[in-house]
């Protein structure tokens, strides 16, 4: 339910609550008999009038319990109309229709996105130097993570062992954005060969188009759909794509601290060596 409904029906709701007496029931007009010695009725019109002023209070008291459960009701019913209205998404909690390790560390926050063009250019987007390779190095180095058997176990795919931790199993994992992030620190250095040749194997075909694929997935899994927006450039003389917008994000600073406290410090060819026992098999 959108905001602006919501608060018109609260709206109407604290009208009703605070609608006064006089123009929910007839108003009841008394006319004193007039006379200077008609004791008996002056007495029978004032014993009239405090029974009046006691029925008076008790329906005041009547009136505001019904009013505070009327509103009460009101807010429940509103409150199961957006609940039905939030689940009918069906946006799990923590954002993971999946069991992961990490999903204390999902939280959401606004971010601003830069634009990457002209001066609104981070250092991930810069020619290759050593403090942009360095950035890149931070932003990927925590790719490989290890869990406990017990968690290992709630996963829903199988996953290999640790090398050396038979006496305290522990097994090898890696949250999907940093390989997603390695895969685009791929395709960056693809657009300077000559600069990284030596340092990777830029003529793997293969790994890159895996990389396309990933990446391409990445973002279709999570679909954002932040509207962008057109605004008029007097550089341009017409309305140019802005899409340097906010937009809904989990908190990268805290997927990272996760994953550095679960950091696995392990090379490639220790995947390849003869470990003894099969890899954990999880919960059916």
């Amino acid at each position: 339910m959108g905001s602006r409904c919501f608060s018109r029906v609260i709206n109407a709701c604290i009208l009703f609550s605070i609608t006064p007496p006089s123009l929910l029931i007839p108003i009841m007009q008394y006319s004193i008999l007039r006379g200077e010695d008609n004791m008996e009725s002056r007495a029978t019109n004032e014993s009239h009038m405090e029974g009046l002023n006691n029925w008076s209070h008790r329906w005041k008291f009547a009136f505001l319990v019904s009013s505070l459960v009327n509103i009460l009701m009101t807010l429940s019913f509103i409150y199961i109309l957006d609940l039905g209205t939030r689940c009918s998404n069906s946006f799990p909690e923590g954002g993971q229709m999946i069991y992961t390790p990490s999903e204390a560390a999902i939280n959401y926050k606004l971010v601003k996105y830069h634009l990457g063009i002209g001066h609104d250019t981070q250092v991930y987007e810069q020619p290759p130097s050593p403090e942009v390779d360095a950035a890149w190095m931070e932003l990927t180095k925590y790719s490989i993570t290890k869990v406990s058997q017990s968690i290992a176990q709630s996963l829903p795919n199988k996953t290999w062992p640790v090398p050396g931790s038979a006496d305290a199993p522990e097994y090898i994992t890696g949250p999907d954005v940093f390989h997603a992030l390695h895969c685009l620190d791929l395709l960056r250095m693809k657009l300077y060969p000559d600069h990284y040749s030596s340092k990777f194997p830029l003529n793997q075909r293969g790994h890159a188009e895996h990389c396309i694929g990933h990446i391409r997935q990445s973002l279709m899994c999570f679909g954002d759909m932040t509207m962008n927006v057109y605004q008029y450039s007097k550089n341009h003389g017409y309305a140019v794509l802005r899409t340097d917008v906010a937009h809904t994000c989990r908190d990268f600073d805290k997927l990272k601290a996760w994953t550095e406290e679960n950091w696995l410090d392990l090379e490639d060819e220790m995947l390849a060596l003869d470990i003894h026992g099969d890899p954990i098999q999880p919960h059916k």
